[in-house]
């Protein structure tokens, strides 16, 4: 369901890569000056460790041109959306009745920069909103969102190595008009979109996508006004076709890394668990 990929980062790069004038993972000489001052205008509102991070702070100043008075006030409306919406909670809960139909992958590409993969063969957005499971739905793909957001803070920690933002990729094999593009799906698409952008700036570094049919193509212009420039340059789309695919996403990810649906040899499980010691790291 393409409401769930959009704010799955809704993120990322039509066909060929822009390359940024900035490296993704480098901070130039105005954020290093900026971040202490933004850490010190909100750390009241900081509410684990890892939120004290560059790495998490820059994302705000790079979604407002650093701006520090619109890049402040945007992460004091991500605390409210956070506390109302109990969202440091999620990584605590249980959520296997959702892997059922949507099941999360996180892995690492070739030079250990996080991945979160998910497929839409088992989730059917029309059905979702007849059974009034849109909540519950939403709730798991925020969780995805943390996870992703974890998963960069993790592979810094446990590499040296400074990530700032991750890979998502997910497979559209078996979209279709009538269990995802329903009239009544549109507004859902929007409201991933514009929480994306509002409180998972920049966090996406490509968003692929595979098995992409043209139906998606056409309806992705939908979300498109809901998205930031940034965000939009940052789509890479593949078609249905594994020969086009596959090699493009091995350059990438070692097989071993990949599920087996994604080109890959790597068994349907979680590659990277959470274990009392990154818990550790990401709350203190």
């Amino acid at each position: 369901m393409i409401w769930i990929w959009a704010f799955l980062l809704l993120l990322c790069q039509v066909s060929a890569e822009t390359k940024p004038q900035r490296g993704f993972d480098s901070y130039t000489t105005e954020e290093l000056d900026l971040i202490p001052k933004l850490r010190s205008r909100v750390g009241d509102g900081l509410t684990q460790r890892y939120m004290f991070e560059k790495k998490y702070l820059v994302r705000y100043l790079r979604a407002k041109s650093n701006d520090l008075n619109k890049a402040e006030k945007m992460m004091r409306q991500n605390f409210q959306w956070r506390k109302e919406n109990k969202v440091d909670s999620l990584i605590f809960q249980n959520f296997s009745s959702m892997v059922k139909r949507m099941p999360f992958y996180f892995s690492r590409a070739r030079n250990n920069r996080p991945v979160v993969l998910t497929s839409l063969k088992n989730v059917n957005a029309r059905e979702i909103l007849l059974r009034g499971e849109y909540k519950k739905m939403k709730t798991y793909v925020l969780y995805g969102a943390e996870r992703l957001v974890w998963n960069i803070h993790l592979a810094a920690n446990e590499t040296g190595q400074e990530f700032i933002e991750g890979y998502l990729l997910i497979n559209l094999a078996g979209f279709n008009a009538r269990s995802h593009a329903c009239i009544a799906c549109l507004p859902l698409w929007i409201e991933i979109a514009e929480s994306y952008e509002k409180y998972y700036p920049r966090m996406g570094y490509k968003l692929i996508s595979i098995n992409v049919p043209k139906i998606f193509v056409s309806l992705l212009d939908t979300v498109r006004p809901f998205l930031s420039a940034d965000t939009v340059q940052r789509f890479q789309i593949y078609s249905v076709d594994k020969g086009e695919w596959q090699p493009e996403l091995l350059k990438i990810f070692p097989k071993e890394n990949l599920e087996i649906q994604f080109g890959g040899t790597a068994p349907s499980q979680e590659l990277y668990k959470l274990t009392p010691a990154h818990f550790k790291i990401m709350l203190g």
